[in-house]
């Protein structure tokens, strides 16, 4: 428990903190991955008549294994990061528009003047938009993590 809250609230709620974060990641981790695709194409196979230093291999190998694991290490960042926003998507494609802007604006893409922004697009009083942001909380929520309920 965190303070009074179950873990699906914490969780669900660091989705939607998290999600501009990770739809950013997707480019970045796609692009290094490519560029690492890149230069494992430029980096030439051992050769058999190279001698590797007693107990080791030769330099070559080294950055092809160095490259392999950092590419390795970058796609299971990137499959965790698609896994990440595509739940996230799915939760938010069942909500109505103004759950969708309400949840945007408190979590995704928050602004100091969120709430009066709110106030005076939906045309509500502030005690209003809480209201509606717990509603629309609840049912992401909901589409996020049912057993949590």
């Amino acid at each position: 428990m965190y303070y009074g809250c179950d873990m699906g609230y914490k969780m669900a709620e660091n989705d939607l903190r998290n999600y501009a974060a990770n739809k950013t990641a997707i480019i970045n981790l796609r692009e290094q991955i490519k560029n690492l695709e890149d230069e494992a194409g430029q980096i030439r196979s051992a050769t058999a008549d190279a001698t590797p230093v007693q107990g080791g291999g030769s330099t070559r190998e080294d950055r092809m294994l160095s490259n392999i694991h950092m590419r390795d290490k970058l796609a299971g960042a990137l499959k965790s990061a698609e896994s990440d926003v595509s739940r996230v998507e799915r939760a938010l494609a069942l909500l109505d528009d103004e759950e969708r802007l309400i949840l945007n604006r408190f979590y995704i893409n928050r602004h100091k003047d969120s709430l009066f922004r709110l106030m005076e697009e939906l045309g509500i009083e502030q005690s209003a938009v809480y209201e509606r942001k717990s509603k629309a909380f609840f049912h992401f929520r909901k589409a996020l993590y049912p057993a949590a309920l």
